[in-house]
């Protein structure tokens, strides 16, 4: 038994399911997208739930472009031209080639691993699409057929996103994206025991040796970090702890290395130690505000990148953080989505179509598209760093906080200040340099904020970082230029910087052996406590690890 539909029915009907899914393939990069979202671990960089604008986005697109297909298919249908009809056919194969190509050339760069076999396999299929476009000129449309039943399934993705972002997977509520509690602070210091000293620890996000002080480029002035080096304990061979903050920044709080970590959730990552073949959740292991906190002091932390005080903050009497700085691309996409609405980045959508099919004609390196996203992360990034460096700057000169932890956004890329003018600037034009120059107003701005509190010769300042700054992930990307990647030279920098500042200490000293970074943690705790109070003893203690293994990149 079989159904039968009149003709003119049947080809309405297919016309409309075949727009809506071509409408639904030009816009592959976004479905990618949205498929990739549904990873739980990324709720690690979310702010909060999942939101669902970028899904009603890409929706609104996709059925816009579709209806405009229809009403051009109708068009050439009612215009009964065989010479229209034939350029309709070719176009259409085009548009699928297009949608093919922008599809690969995405999988690359998100991935940044060429999968040979599946890039010949697409490759193979727009060469066969491209020759069928050719034939539907001379009235074969035997490909174009063929074409027709490969595009129909894309329309699927509507429903089954939906299904899935509706039901495929648990909700997050809200609590699961709320800070932790924070603890009660204490009285004055001396309850406990223990000296005034405080300590003041500051991370500087991809902070590099070799261009900050042993290599520094003509006309790069960094005065303030200068003068600071010239009356603290300064090391130059300190290796990085890792390759990754969300690796290096666990392992420096909790004073080991790590090898792996893996974000499980918005309130969970997976941590394991180095030389263990076992995962423990890093809420489980010891950390140096625990240990302050049973000295005595209160501890504070203001951070970037980590969701700190959903992670750590009942260890912690104040927290604020900014968590997700340089997410995946996808989740990127969905917070500019959530930030402009559904309308505005329904329009932002098409433009970008417009950028991707012009980049199909310009050199890889040349492509406009990936500018347009990380010009986006800069301006996000510099929102970030004014906000931590105004909560940080209140921390730090608060005479109650007697262990302040801060983790600033720079100098990692992009850069978000121009070292000429010497303000704030987004431009394709800076570069890392210019972020360098930032810190040292940082240093520069703490320094007095101190001075003014009455806090300065009283407070441990340490400076350090995560890791140095890494060529092969920002090569030929935003604030890239050819200047730079002639100063970086060949391969990576793997030491960071360390400073010391002790309380009352006036006058510089050089450690020159090689030590771990994971050291500092030790470290800061070892002046908090006054084991430390000299330059000296404190060359002492480093020396004392210089016995254990140096963590290599990972």
């Amino acid at each position: 038994m079989s159904v039968s539909v009149p003709a003119t029915p049947r080809h309405r009907l297919r016309d409309i399911l075949f727009c809506a899914s071509l409408g639904c393939l030009c816009f592959i990069r976004r479905w990618f997208d949205l498929e990739i979202l549904q990873v739980r671990g990324l709720d690690f960089y979310r702010s909060g739930p999942r939101d669902p604008t970028l899904l009603a986005a890409t929706l609104l697109s996709s059925s816009i472009l579709g209806l405009v297909f229809w009403l051009l298919a109708q068009w050439v249908r009612r215009a009964d031209n065989p010479r229209l009809t034939a350029v309709a056919r070719c176009v259409t194969l085009l548009v699928i080639v297009y949608s093919t190509e922008s599809m690969r050339r995405y999988w690359n760069s998100e991935f940044r691993l060429i999968d040979w076999t599946s890039n010949g396999i697409l490759i193979a299929l727009e060469f066969g699409l491209a020759i069928g476009a050719g034939m539907t000129v001379t009235g074969n449309t035997r490909i174009l057929h063929v074409a027709r039943s490969l595009v129909l399934p894309a329309g699927w993705l509507i429903p089954v996103m939906l299904i899935d972002f509706l039901w495929g997977h648990p909700k997050n509520q809200p609590s699961a994206f709320q800070a932790r509690r924070g603890l009660t602070p204490l009285p004055a210091r001396s309850a406990a025991g223990k000296s005034s000293a405080r300590v003041v620890w500051l991370l500087f996000d991809e902070f590099d040796q070799h261009l900050a002080f042993d290599e520094r480029p003509a006309g790069l002035h960094l005065s303030e970090l200068d003068r600071l080096r010239s009356e603290s304990l300064v090391a130059n061979r300190v290796l990085q702890t890792a390759n990754a903050t969300v690796i290096a920044v666990p392992s420096l709080l909790s004073g080991q290395a790590f090898e792996v970590t893996q974000p499980m959730d918005s309130r969970t990552l997976w941590v394991q130690p180095a030389g263990s073949g076992a995962f423990w959740d890093w809420r489980d292991q010891p950390n140096v505000f625990q240990q302050a906190r049973r000295w005595g002091a209160n501890t504070s932390l203001v951070g970037w990148q980590l969701p700190y005080c959903r992670l750590i903050g009942d260890s912690l009497v104040h927290c604020f953080d900014q968590p997700g700085g340089h997410p995946a691309h996808a989740l990127l996409r969905e917070i500019q989505a959530s930030e402009e609405g559904v309308w505005a980045f329904s329009r932002f959508l098409f433009y970008m179509q417009t950028q991707n099919f012009m980049d199909l004609f310009r050199p890889l390196e040349e492509a406009v598209s990936p500018d347009i996203r990380d010009a986006f992360v800069q301006r996000r990034q510099l929102r970030q760093f004014l906000a931590i460096r105004d909560r940080a700057y209140q921390e730090i000169a608060d005479p109650q906080m007697g262990f302040v932890f801060v983790h600033f956004p720079t100098p990692h890329m992009f850069a978000i200040y121009d070292r000429h003018r010497a303000d704030f600037a987004l431009s394709p034009d800076t570069n890392y340099l210019d972020n360098l120059a930032l810190v040292d107003r940082a240093v520069g701005e703490i320094r007095a904020a101190l001075e003014r509190a009455g806090l300065w010769e009283s407070t441990t300042l340490m400076i350090t970082s995560d890791h140095a700054v890494r060529p092969a992930m920002w090569h030929g990307r935003y604030n890239w230029d050819a200047a730079f990647e002639r100063l970086i030279g060949p391969g990576a920098s793997r030491t960071v910087p360390f400073i010391l500042k002790l309380p009352r200490q006036h006058e510089g000293t050089v450690y020159e052996p090689p030590v771990s970074n994971v050291a500092a943690a030790q470290l800061s705790l070892a002046t908090l406590s006054g084991e430390v109070v000299t330059p000296q003893q404190a060359a002492a203690w480093l020396t004392r690890q210089g016995s254990r293994p140096l963590v290599s990149e990972r």
